[in-house]
């Protein structure tokens, strides 16, 4: 005769096996476990492992609703979010330096000049696509330091609030 096994150790195994299976099974994508649990942590590996840029038209009501875009707010909202970025300048693949640029160009970083001049000697390449330009292509980083530009762009960024996605 078998004897019932407890109710409790079985259903913790089950739920434990579960939770494994959707850690793994789940993408990491804009709308994936990671932003919510940890924000910081993953919004600093969206941008250290970002592959490019997507410029979009300069309009209110328009704009790319991306997980990189959300990553920068948040950084940026950060109180260590000038630390994060410097850092991110180091360490980043080229879309992610230029992110970071995009940070250290607020009003209140320190570094930003050093990181320009070195952006300027930056011949790594952007993967950037444009709204209404079918034709991704790859342009060099230190074509986008130009700290007037940075700055006018980081603000767009950190201001902008998307209502629905452009039109192409």
């Amino acid at each position: 005769m078998f004897t019932r096994p407890p109710f409790f150790p079985v259903a913790a195994m089950t739920l434990a096996i579960a939770v494994m299976v959707y850690l793994v099974v789940t993408p990491v994508i804009d709308d994936s476990w990671a932003a919510p649990l940890a924000p910081m942590n993953y919004s600093r590996w969206a941008i250290e492992r970002a592959y490019g840029v997507f410029v979009a038209p300069v309009t209110a009501e328009c704009g790319a609703p991306n997980r990189l875009g959300n990553a920068w707010r948040t950084i940026a909202a950060s109180p260590s979010g000038d630390s994060v970025f410097r850092h991110l300048f180091v360490r980043a693949k080229p879309a992610g330096r230029l992110y970071a640029l995009l940070g250290l160009a607020r009003d209140t970083s320190r570094g930003f000049v050093a990181a320009v001049a070195k952006a300027r000697r930056d011949t790594a390449k952007v993967y950037t696509w444009r709204a209404k330009n079918p034709n991704p292509e790859d342009v060099p980083l230190r074509d986008f330091a130009i700290p007037e530009s940075l700055r006018v762009w980081a603000h767009q960024l950190a201001t902008t609030q998307v209502t629905r996605r452009c039109e192409y």
